[in-house]
Order: structure tokens, then C-alpha cells, then sequence
């Protein structure tokens, strides 16, 4: 029999863990924007009745996402777009918040929810391997093929966060099936049809899990270290030909990153055109006439619809305002794993969260909610270890 409890968190995770296919039906879509108002309500009830304060991490979140909203606001920006992110993300962050004190439930559910749907979404990509619908993309500037979690390179924004907390929940368990079976769903799904980034994603938390050497070496400030001086080299000064081997022969790409070297550009000369408030939440055909410039050729580049590097996205949308939060939420994070790093629990999200700080160099998640879990949990490593602690006494 379900539990209560199950029914109650899949409630609140539903509108959240939106599936793409279902969003591209107006009914639907609007029954998960009901949802989702429900859920805001239902969140500010409990901190009313409960006279809790929100966390800090939620604080950071709530300020980062309304700074966005001002710029958007002042830029005449895309304003319903705005609004969803920011709703959504304050959401997410109202539940991990509320109901951090049940993480190891939380955490099952979550990993049930993404296991179930990702094993669904693989098995419509071996059954029809031409998709399950198409839609035109302007991104692509074609049709594309598409599964339960959109196009293949799109399916990150499910597949990367499924596999982080598959592995929070199997070390909370003590069992490393859940996230094992998860990293190879993803991983099949990604050689399939999918996104190099994600595969470098997972293969980098799969080192740390199984690796105890790289947990003993790449404290999360050294880490942090290397991002940025990577961050520097391959995005803003795009000298990376010792990469070669790595780039080509490992990923399959061409040394452009494929056209990112010339969105890296555009983005980083936008960003200082206007460095403190930044351009806010564009639409998209106001983004490609940015991003998109092409120089020396009377073309533009309508596949340019994001800066494809998460750190080059917030500095383009709110400017060094909107990065000073969104590192002061890093920091939180990075001082907690630091405090309890002698933990199995600290090793382990470090690892996810160091992970996720190597994806943002080449892809951005301006739109994608879901990929901030991995942030949200970062910031209550203490009560993922209290989880822990929780299980080894009840196992005895």
C-alpha cells in the first residue's frame, strides 16, 4: 500500500519533475502551472504555521531569482519566462527546505520518480529510435526527435541530476545498486541520442564513487580552483589545443565546442557591455541578435538562444550582482562539505557537486529547474548525514 508520506512528496515534486512531452499539451500545461501555484501555497502555509523561517540557502535563492526578475523587468524582457523559473526554483527550494529533516524519504522518492520515468524514456528510444514526436527547434533550425525528455542533448536536465541523487540515496543506503542502475541508464540513453556534457557529467561522479584516491586529492576548494583556471582557458580565452585529444578523439566534437567558441564571445562582450545588472531574461529572437553575430558576415545565427556556459549565462542575465549570489551559494555549500569532509556523505556530494561545476562550462541551465537539486542538497550536507547516521542505527 502507498504511503501517505509518498503521495504527499510526489505531490509536491509533480509539478517541479515536469516531463516534456507532457508540456507540449495545453492541458496539461496547465495543470501542472495549477500545481505548481498550489504548491507555492501550500509551501508558505507550512512556514506560517510552522513560524519557521526559511533557510539561508533559500534566502539566496529567493534574492537571486527576484534580482533576475528586476533586470527582466527593466530590459522589458521576456517576463512570463521569468516568472516560471523563479517560481519554480523558489518552489524546489521550499521543499528540499521543509522536508530536509526526511531526507533518506525524500531522497527515495526522488530516486523512484526519476528511475521509473528515465527506464520508460530508454525503453521508447530502443522501441522507436526515430522519437516518439518531432517539434521545430530554432536552436537546431530543424525538426527534431524527441522521447519523453525531449531531444536527447535537452534530456541532461533529467538524466544528470537522476544520477546525483541516485548515488546521495545509495550511500545514505548503503547499497550501490540504485546508483549503478542509474548511471547506466543515463549513460546508454546518452550514446543513444544525448549530450557529451552529461556523459562527462556522470563519468566524473563515477571516478569519485569509485576512485578513493581522487576523494583525497580533490578537496571541494582545490576543485573549485581548477573550474575556474578551466573556466578562463576554454571559455574566455579559448586556448585549449592541448584539449585535442580529449575534445575530438574522446567526445566526438570539433575544436568550436560546436559554434560555442563564437556564443562564448558574443556572451562575454554583452556581459561587459553591461557588467553589473546584466541584460535580464531575454526572448529569444532579442537573445540571437546578441549571441549569434557572426563577425565579418551578414548572418546571424538562430541556433544562439543561450550562452551554452552556465557561469557566462548569470553574468549575461544579472550581471556580477546575480554571480556574487550564485557563488555565495556555492560557498555555503563548499564550507559545509568542507566542515563534515571526513564524512562518506561529504566525499559523495562533492563529487556531485564538483561534477556539476564541470558540466556549467558547456551548457546552461537558465531554464532547466530540476538541475539545482544538486546545489539545494550541496547546501544540507548535514542532514544528509544525519540521514545517514539515521540508517546505520536502525541497521544496527
Amino acid at each position: 500500500m502507498v504511503k501517505k508520506k509518498t503521495i504527499l512528496y510526489l505531490s509536491l515534486l509533480f509539478p517541479l519533475l515536469k516531463i516534456n512531452y507532457f508540456s507540449h499539451f495545453s492541458v496539461t500545461n496547465l495543470i501542472y502551472q495549477l500545481a505548481l501555484l498550489l504548491v507555492f501555497c501550500y509551501c508558505i502555509v507550512l512556514y506560517v504555521k510552522g513560524r519557521k523561517m526559511p533557510s539561508f540557502f533559500v534566502f539566496l535563492f529567493m534574492l537571486l531569482e527576484g534580482w533576475l526578475y528586476i533586470q527582466t523587468y527593466l530590459n522589458h524582457g521576456d517576463i512570463p519566462e521569468v516568472t516560471r523559473i523563479s517560481r519554480s526554483v523558489i518552489c524546489m527550494a521550499f521543499v528540499i527546505d521543509l522536508y530536509s529533516d526526511d531526507m533518506k524519504y525524500l531522497l527515495k522518492v526522488l530516486y523512484q520518480y526519476f528511475a521509473f520515468f528515465a527506464t520508460i524514456n530508454l525503453l521508447l528510444m530502443l522501441v522507436f529510435p526515430n522519437g516518439i514526436y518531432s517539434v521545430y527547434s530554432a536552436a537546431y533550425g530543424t525538426s527534431t526527435v524527441e522521447w519523453l525528455f525531449g531531444v536527447g542533448n535537452s534530456s541532461i536536465a533529467w538524466h544528470y541530476p537522476a544520477v546525483v541523487i541516485a548515488w546521495c540515496y545509495s550511500t545514505i543506503m548503503n547499497n550501490n545498486k540504485y546508483g549503478w542502475y542509474m548511471s547506466i541508464i543515463a549513460l546508454a540513453s546518452h550514446l543513444i541520442d544525448g549530450s557529451a556534457t552529461t556523459i562527462v557529467g556522470i563519468l566524473i561522479i563515477l571516478l569519485f564513487q569509485n576512485i578513493s584516491l581522487i576523494k583525497k586529492i580533490i578537496t571541494p576548494k582545490i576543485g573549485c580552483i581548477i573550474v575556474f583556471i578551466a573556466f578562463i582557458i576554454v571559455v574566455i580565452q579559448q586556448k585549449f589545443d592541448f584539449l585535442e585529444p580529449f575534445i575530438v578523439g574522446f567526445l566526438g566534437k570539433d575544436m568550436t565546442f560546436t559554434g560555442r567558441l563564437l556564443i562564448w564571445s558574443n556572451a562575454f562582450e554583452a556581459f561587459l557591455d553591461n557588467p553589473i545588472r546584466g541584460h535580464g531574461v531575454m526572448y529569444t529572437k532579442d537573445i540571437t541578435r546578441i549571441l549569434g553575430v557572426m563577425p565579418n558576415v551578414d548572418y546571424l545565427w538562430e541556433g544562439a538562444t543561450h550562452c551554452h556556459d552556465n557561469y557566462l549565462q548569470i553574468l549575461f542575465t544579472g550581471g556580477i550582482v546575480a554571480a556574487a549570489i550564485y557563488f555565495l551559494l556555492y560557498s555555503v555549500a563548499i564550507k559545509k562539505i568542507s566542515h563534515y569532509w571526513k564524512h562518506p556523505v561529504a566525499k559523495v556530494i562533492s563529487g556531485c557537486l564538483l561534477s556539476f561545476m564541470v558540466i556549467q562550462i558547456s551548457e546552461a541551465f537558465d531554464n532547466v529547474i530540476i538541475i539545482y537539486l544538486i546545489l539545494m542538497l550541496a547546501v544540507n550536507t548535514e542532514k544528509l548525514i544525519v540521514a545517514y547516521e539515521q540508517q546505520r542505527l536502525e541497521e544496527g
